[in-house]
């Protein structure tokens, strides 16, 4: 068996325009964006560069050759690192930290501005290893097995062998034996297979962020009653999920265009026939899984809004209950207090001695402009206390009172 080359990689959607701020930072150290500088200084010395070169074409492409290893950029946001062979468990571990704390730091810290992309995987982290491609000029098949198992891997599940290449898939490992393995057809087989792979894991990761979110859902309208004081917060929380699903979709949404370019780059390099005899032309299974997983998140987003407006009118209806209730307090209250100051004037008074007998008798004429005012202002000070004291007794009593949600759903 004879290794030559080890690699690993990595896609996430980027464009010519994120590519060329790569390109500056690894060829000038510069940033047009705000960054600190004495950072950028620093994440640049630790990649070690030795050359540094643009490369125009269907997709344009950063090549970059560092200090132990090397690594190919593209404008789609794919990354390809790849190392010269010497010790396997070595040089996986040295790819590994260079990717983890070199390269993933950097391509994090340039394009730290802008949309929270974060908020994709703050929801629901899925943990997963990376793909590596181990390309070999010769090896038996027992040898590769071997070397799976030293490496705490499965067993290749499928294989794909002719007389210029035999690869094996597994998991976390492709291995690629080949004469030609230093060439530009094999290091196309090594691009598309990462970019299938990386591709189908963001897609598994936004089902799985999906299937968070319904269950969040499900957890709040499987309830037939809640509590009043719960609904606010409950709004608030579908409202939040509707603001995350709204930028997952629309992420997903630009997803395609990159399969698209893929493909198109494919086909008029000529090497279409050549990926889809070695299992590297996916673009039809991609595609529907894109397809899925965006009519998907397109449910969710309408499920969430049904959801977010149901609590709403449930919130807003009782909320309307009760200050109908309260208005006809106050207007009961302050109507009877000047009915009552109408009805003096007029009113008969007599008075009586202790043995029964009238001693005079009288009769109110009307109450002077002063003695009426104080009396009107008090009966109206007693009608606002009377409707404030009735609005705290609502406030502290609802936060007890049940609604059900089975009668906001049959609405």
């Amino acid at each position: 068996m004879k290794i030559e080359k080890i690699y690993t990689g990595s896609w996430f959607p980027r464009t010519k325009l994120h590519l060329k701020e790569f390109f500056n930072f690894l060829k000038y150290q510069s940033s047009e964006l705000d960054l600190d500088k004495k950072k950028i200084a620093s994440l640049h010395s630790s990649l070690k560069i030795k050359k540094v070169d643009y490369i125009g074409g269907t997709l344009d492409q950063v090549l970059v050759d560092c200090e132990g290893c090397d690594f190919e950029y593209f404008e789609d946001g794919l990354l390809v690192l790849g190392k010269k062979f010497k010790k396997i468990e070595e040089d996986l571990s040295f790819l590994e930290n260079f990717y983890q704390k070199k390269l993933a730091e950097i391509l994090t810290f340039i394009y730290s501005k802008g949309a929270p992309l974060p908020l994709l995987t703050m929801l629901a982290p899925v943990h997963r290893v990376r793909t590596t491609v181990i390309v070999m000029s010769q090896a038996k098949e027992a040898e590769i097995n071997n070397l799976l198992e030293g490496l705490g891997s499965i067993l290749p599940h499928s294989k794909v062998i002719d007389k210029n290449y035999q690869i094996y898939f597994s998991p976390q490992y492709i291995c690629i034996v080949s004469k030609k393995s230093n060439t530009n057809e094999c290091l196309n087989l090594i691009r598309h297979y990462f970019f299938f792979r990386e591709y189908e894991a963001q897609m598994h990761k936004f089902l799985n962020i999906n299937r968070y979110l319904w269950d969040n859902v499900a957890d709040i309208l499987k309830k037939e009653v809640i509590r009043y004081k719960e609904l606010p917060s409950l709004r608030e929380r579908l409202l939040d999920y509707k603001e995350k699903n709204t930028l997952i979709k629309n992420r997903i949404s630009q997803m395609d265009n990159y399969i698209s370019a893929r493909q198109l780059e494919a086909e008029s390099s000529g090497y279409l026939e050549f990926l889809n005899r070695y299992r590297a032309d996916r673009f039809m299974k991609t595609m529907s899984i894109h397809n899925y997983i965006i009519k998907l998140w397109e449910m969710t987003d309408e499920s969430l809004s049904s959801a977010a407006d149901l609590i709403n009118s449930l919130y807003q209806e009782n909320t309307q209950k009760e200050l109908t209730t309260l208005q006809a307090i106050f207007l009961i209250g302050t109507t009877a207090s000047f009915l009552t100051l109408g009805a003096m004037p007029g009113a008969m008074l007599k008075f009586f001695s202790p043995g029964g007998d009238l001693i005079a008798g009288g009769e109110f004429i009307s109450f002077d402009f002063i003695t009426m005012v104080k009396f009107g202002f008090t009966a109206l000070a007693i009608s606002c206390g009377i409707y404030l004291l009735w609005d705290i007794f609502f406030k502290n009593v609802r936060k007890f009172k049940v609604i059900s949600i089975i009668k906001g759903l049959k609405k």
